[in-house]
């Protein structure tokens, strides 16, 4: 009894929905889990934003078996979630679609630093494939893999949590159709959560990564 009155409760960060269908929840130890305010009523789609930190998403009260599509957009140390009906992420037979923050389609609320009188090639936003970057997360380098499937002028950028560029291992580079990797080394770069950016053409991707700091690396995350 002792030991359980001095345990450290871990701490509880409330979150509701901002827009569409009604959610309530709340984040703890990195994992956010939300409920619907009205069970068994209609949904259309619904907003809410948590920490980038946060490593998974657990949403309830959906209906089971049926597809989703969840994105998100990075906002300084905040992610805004968005999940919407039909797509790639499928609910449970009891109506639980659990997400992790890593295979979440992502972008980045920042500004863009190109030219806004240069206009950039149209591309179809299936002509690019921006890979998860392995290994993730890394200690020293780590290899990032795109794939074209029509010749761009391409640029990758590194980014900070606040959308801030921090290195560019591609610069407007003429690329033919094909499978590219890059390799990043992070040099003296602190751990903490990152972005790579690939603009081709005008079509922009964006995913996140993670720099540990070394005995401290966790299992391999992939898509």
């Amino acid at each position: 009894q002792a030991a359980d009155g001095n345990a450290v409760k871990d701490p509880t960060i409330l979150v509701q929905s901002t827009a569409g269908t009604a959610f309530e929840g709340a984040v703890v130890k990195n994992t956010a889990v939300m409920f619907p305010n009205l069970w068994g009523g209609a949904f259309t789609t619904t907003t809410y934003t948590v920490a980038a930190t946060v490593a998974q998403h657990i949403i309830t009260g959906m209906t089971p078996n049926a597809s989703y599509d969840i994105s998100g957009t990075y906002v300084g140390t905040n992610v805004q979630i968005t999940v919407t009906v039909g797509g790639s992420f499928t609910a449970d037979a009891g109506g639980v679609l659990v997400v992790n923050s890593v295979i979440i389609p992502t972008s980045l609320a920042v500004v863009s630093n190109s030219n806004p009188s240069v206009s950039a090639a149209h591309l179809d936003k299936n002509a690019v494939e921006l890979y998860q970057n392995t290994p993730n997360p890394f200690q020293n380098n780590t290899t990032i893999g795109y794939k074209l499937t029509e010749s761009a002028t391409v640029t990758l950028r590194i980014l900070d949590i606040m959308g801030r560029e921090i290195a560019a291992p591609i610069q407007k580079e003429q690329k033919e159709a094909g499978y590219y990797e890059a390799r990043f080394d992070k040099n003296s770069l602190p751990s903490g959560i990152y972005f790579y950016e690939l603009q081709a053409g005008d079509v922009r991707l964006t995913r996140r990564m993670v720099v540990e700091l070394k005995g401290n690396i966790e299992p391999q995350i992939n898509d």
